[in-house]
C-alpha cells in the first residue's frame, strides 16, 4: 500500500514485514518503550502464527520510518484481555504478556476477528515535521488495515483497555 502525503512524500506499508524491518521495528520499540514492550521472543511467536501483526511504514527505497503491531484476539481472550482477568483461571491476569499464539487468530482466520489490540505504534525522530507525517501515514495505514481485515460494523465503537499513554514531543 503506497501513499503520497500531503507534502509529496512517498511511503509504503510492508504488512507483513520481513525480518531485517521486524529487526528495526523491535529495536525502536526498546528505544520508545523500553521495559514495557513485549519481549521479542513473544512478538516472534505471535508473528509466527500470523505474519501479518506487523506493518511497517518505508520510504519507496526502503528505509525503515515506522512501525505498528496489531494484534487479533480470540473472543475468549479479548474479553479478559479488556476486563483485566483471564478466561483461563490458571492463567490469572491477562496482560500484554501473557498473550500467546492460541490467543490469536492466525493469517487465514483473520475474518473471524472482532477485537484488534494496537500493541504498538512508533516512528523515528517523532519530534520533527517527517516524524509527525509518518505517524499520521501510519494511522491512516491502521485504518486501511482494519477495513481490509473486516469491515467495522455500523454500530461498533473503539474500546480501550485502559486510557493510552501520552507522550509529549
Amino acid at each position: 500500500m503506497t501513499r503520497r502525503g500531503e507534502t509529496g512524500v512517498r511511503a509504503i506499508l510492508r504488512c507483513p514485514a520481513g525480518p531485517e524491518l521486524a529487526r528495526q521495528a523491535a529495536e525502536l520499540a526498546a528505544q520508545d518503550f523500553g521495559r514495557d514492550m513485549m519481549p521479542a521472543e513473544q512478538l516472534a511467536q505471535l508473528r509466527a502464527k500470523n505474519p501479518s501483526i506487523l506493518a511497517c511504514l518505508t520510504s519507496v527505497q526502503g528505509g525503515f520510518l515506522g512501525y505498528f503491531d496489531v494484534i487479533p484476539f480470540k473472543p475468549d481472550f479479548a474479553q479478559g484481555f479488556l476486563s483485566g482477568r483471564s478466561a483461563v483461571s490458571d492463567l490469572g491476569k491477562a496482560t500484554d504478556r501473557t498473550i500467546s499464539p492460541r490467543d490469536i487468530f492466525g493469517a487465514e482466520e483473520m475474518a473471524e476477528c472482532k477485537d484488534l489490540y494496537i500493541a504498538g505504534i512508533a516512528v523515528l525522530e517523532r519530534h520533527a515535521y517527517s516524524g509527525r507525517r509518518h505517524a499520521s501515514m501510519l494511522v491512516w495505514g491502521f485504518w486501511k488495515y482494519s477495513a481490509f481485515i473486516r469491515p467495522l460494523p455500523e454500530d461498533s465503537f473503539l474500546r480501550w483497555r485502559r486510557p493510552p499513554r501520552v507522550r509529549r514531543c
